[in-house]
């Protein structure tokens, strides 16, 4: 490299650096150290520009709702079934901010072309389901969340 090239990326590189510094996770203040379990759920969430979570008694009434009336196509969980596609990585659900206005006109009309029916449901259970993807698509992102159980087998 010449030194024209050099410092026609210099501005660049600076100008990214100190944008990546400014964006890192702050450390708590001392003097109140804040629980590890906060501090990882903090990061995660500005590492990963996540949303806030969701309530966790919408996300039980959405799954709830869900499993009874969508698990038999896109399975249990909202990652893709028989006849039903993954929502947890749907880009109509990734785009829903946790309020349904997006996902919502999907499940009141349906897809009759692909076998989706129409369903009744009010807005406060759109809501409920759109937490619920919310919910989902974080624990997805946010892989530090997953528990690890202690199985035994033998």
């Amino acid at each position: 490299m010449n030194l024209k090239t050099v410092s026609l990326f210099a501005p660049v590189v600076l100008l990214s650096l100190t944008m990546a510094a400014a964006q890192e996770p702050q450390a708590p203040p001392t003097g109140s150290p804040a629980p590890a379990a906060a501090r990882r759920a903090n990061y995660a969430q500005t590492f990963f520009g996540l949303s806030a979570p969701p309530d966790p008694a919408a996300v039980d009434r959405g799954q709830k709702l869900f499993v009874s009336n969508c698990g038999f196509c896109h399975g249990t969980n909202a990652t893709g079934g028989n006849s039903g596609p993954d929502l947890v990585h749907s880009v109509l659900v990734l785009h829903d901010d946790g309020t349904g206005k997006e996902i919502g006109p999907v499940i009141l009309n349906g897809r009759p072309a692909q076998g989706m029916p129409k369903f009744a449901f009010t807005d406060a259970q759109i809501k409920d389901l759109a937490a619920f993807f919310v919910s989902r698509s974080q624990a997805v992102a946010n892989r530090m969340e997953y528990k690890i159980l202690n199985v035994v087998t033998g």
